[in-house]
């Protein structure tokens, strides 16, 4: 969805207004299909926090189970970098805002804020993705598919062809380090927990985020009990410098 601002559609390539998206839904709905996920984009151009409010309760409202928030990144290449002095983007403090009246509204309408970009209600987390952020094994199937089990990664070039001609898969390195458990575990909101980084990895890297997380709790971007570590949703915003520190 990205927006339910025809405004903001329009700029993001997007035709449809609204009331289609909540047509498709309803359509999804009818026919069996109620597991229904929205994406909302925070920092697009002219997004105000009138705007974003306007988003975030009409996803509320549909009912939607599940409800990712991704802020704007400008990529090299991209209409948007090739045009950007055409729009009016909101700064970074203001994302940074928007951010947190995302957290806000929608855990104070019931959802649950399980990732650092994404929502659910009970029970509706992804567990797709969770896979990913808990480094357990996926298979994926088919022309560019990637794949990660028992510490190797691998995937399949895309091209269709080659793949249904029984190409070999492409080995894609190690996975399933430290730094990558540690990583992926903090972009969740549980967190760390440090005795199983222990277990897996040895207690070496404990003891230097045990050193390092009293600073970080003492701003505000971590909560630390000595027995586990977690992001909070300032903490989030800054993720991969406070990841990166911790090591």
């Amino acid at each position: 969805m990205q927006s339910a601002v025809t405004k903001e559609r329009q700029q993001l390539g997007r035709s449809a207004d609204k009331e289609r998206i909540r047509r498709v839904i309803n359509l999804l709905e009818e026919n069996g299909i109620t597991n229904i996920s929205l994406d909302i984009m925070l920092g697009v151009p002219s997004q105000t926090k009138e705007s974003l409010e306007e988003s975030l309760q009409f996803a509320v409202d549909c009912k939607v189970k599940h409800i990712s928030a991704y802020i704007l990144k400008i990529e090299e290449g991209t209409f948007f970098h090739k045009n950007i002095n055409r729009y009016k983007f909101p700064d970074e403090n203001t994302v940074c805002d928007f951010y947190y009246q995302c957290c806000n509204f929608l855990e104070s309408n019931g959802y649950s804020h399980y990732e650092i970009s994404n929502f659910a209600l009970p029970g509706f987390e992804s567990r797709h993705n969770t896979k990913y952020w808990e480094l357990e094994n996926y298979l994926g199937i088919g022309a560019a598919a990637h794949s990660y089990i028992d510490g190797k990664r691998f995937y399949f070039e895309s091209d269709s062809e080659k793949f249904i001609n029984g190409a070999e898969a492409v080995f894609d390195g190690n996975g399933g380090d430290y730094e990558e458990y540690i990583m992926l575990r903090l972009r969740l909101k549980e967190g760390l927990p440090l005795p199983e980084l222990s277990r897996i990895y040895g207690e070496k890297h404990v003891k230097k985020i045990i050193k390092k997380a009293p600073l970080f709790k003492e701003q505000g971007f971590v909560n630390f009990d000595g027995e586990n570590i977690s992001l909070t949703d300032k903490g989030f915003l800054l993720s991969n410098s406070i990841i990166a520190e911790l090591i």
